[in-house]
């Protein structure tokens, strides 16, 4: 296994083993999660052979690939699978250069004994999705956010403006997605897309993953409750590494080989 990429958590419960991968040098994590020797993995980053690895070793099929969103800050391996990616409504990609399985807000994809519901999310891009894990008794268990809530913190809203979306507008979706957030249960677990140290948020916290309750009660986004208050506090940001806006275009684009 890369050592650049090693798994930080893994979880057992009613149905479904979750493994969280951490690419150490951007603070990305990804995801695989298995149910009756069925696996999808969420987010993957280039170095695919990890995941392919950790496939063989637990002896699964690997059946869905969840891409949260288009990811900007690095390449991701979403093209590389051999499966249709499944994104959130909107996810266009350029030139139809690879598979994508746009699933509509709520729809749900069954893996093995349990199932993951599309939770439509815009804020931080216009097509960003959380994925909603239910276990096999119809617990919502965990819930990958991708870049629009992280620990302590929510995505920036500056890296998908359009001629019809600036970075208030974005925010204003964003504010609306996380009070969508606040309903679910306190005892679903958080799975963000990036750590401590990744420059996708203002000052993402420490940790791997949290309850949602934890969050609801320590995470600013979550407990700002004003629409235009909350606008401001996330619009005031840093100004976005350059390169973020070509990784961006590659991934919707399906990077390949020669960019590794």
């Amino acid at each position: 296994m890369d050592s650049k990429i090693t798994v930080v958590s893994e979880w057992d419960a009613a149905g479904f083993h979750v493994a969280q991968f951490k690419t150490n040098e951007l603070a990305i994590f990804t995801y695989y999660v298995e149910s009756d020797g069925q696996a999808a993995i969420i987010d993957p980053t280039f170095d695919i052979n990890v995941y392919l690895d950790f496939l063989k070793k637990r002896s699964a099929t690997l059946a869905l690939v969840f891409l949260t969103h288009y990811h900007a800050d690095f390449l991701a391996g979403h093209t590389q699978l051999g499966l249709p990616v499944v994104m959130g409504p909107g996810a266009k990609r350029e030139a139809n250069t690879f598979a994508v399985k746009e699933a509509a807000d709520g729809e749900y994809l069954e893996l093995g004994s349990v199932r993951i519901q599309v939770i439509h999310t815009p804020g931080h891009t216009l097509e960003s999705s959380c994925y909603l894990l239910y276990d096999k008794n119809n617990v919502p268990s965990a819930l990958f956010t991708g870049d629009t809530v992280f620990l302590g913190d929510v995505g920036r809203p500056d890296l998908a403006m359009d001629s019809t979306h600036n970075k208030h507008d974005l925010a204003g979706l964003l504010y609306d997605s996380v009070q969508r957030l606040k309903t679910f249960d306190d005892n679903i677990r958080v799975y963000p897309a990036h750590g401590a140290g990744s420059a996708c948020g203002k000052s993402i916290g420490g940790g791997n993953f949290c309850t949602l309750g934890q969050q609801k009660l320590t995470n600013y986004g979550f407990t700002l409750t004003d629409r235009e208050n909350f606008i401001t506090q996330v619009g005031n940001i840093s100004e976005p590494p350059k390169y973020f806006f070509y990784d961006s275009s590659l991934n919707q684009k399906g990077p390949s080989q020669e960019y590794h």
